[in-house]
C-alpha cells in the first residue's frame, strides 16, 4: 500500500482529507470491477487512522469492506 496523492507544499494536512492507496489483491469474495487476484486496485480513504482512514503497512496482509461510489473504489477502517 502507498498512498499516492500527498498534499501541495504549504497546504494544510488534516487526518480527514481524503486520499488514494494502492492495494494489490490477493482474494476476491464478491466480484466487482477490476477486482482479480495479482492486480493493483486504487482505493479512496481518509488520510489519518483518527478518521478511520485505511492501514498503510507496506508488505502486510488487510482485509477490506469496499464500496463502489462514482466509478472509485471507498473503504475505511470503521
Amino acid at each position: 500500500m502507498r498512498p499516492i496523492d500527498p498534499p501541495a507544499d504549504g497546504e494544510p494536512i488534516d487526518s480527514g482529507d481524503q486520499a488514494n492507496y494502492i492495494y494489490r489483491v490477493g482474494r476476491v469474495f464478491k466480484r466487482g470491477p477490476g477486482l482479480y487476484r495479482g492486480r493493483r486496485v486504487r482505493v479512496r480513504s481518509a488520510l489519518g487512522s483518527a478518521t478511520c482512514g485505511l492501514p498503510s503497512g507496506r508488505g502486510r496482509l488487510y482485509g477490506l469492506f469496499l464500496e463502489r461510489r462514482n466509478r472509485r473504489w471507498h473503504s475505511s477502517a470503521c
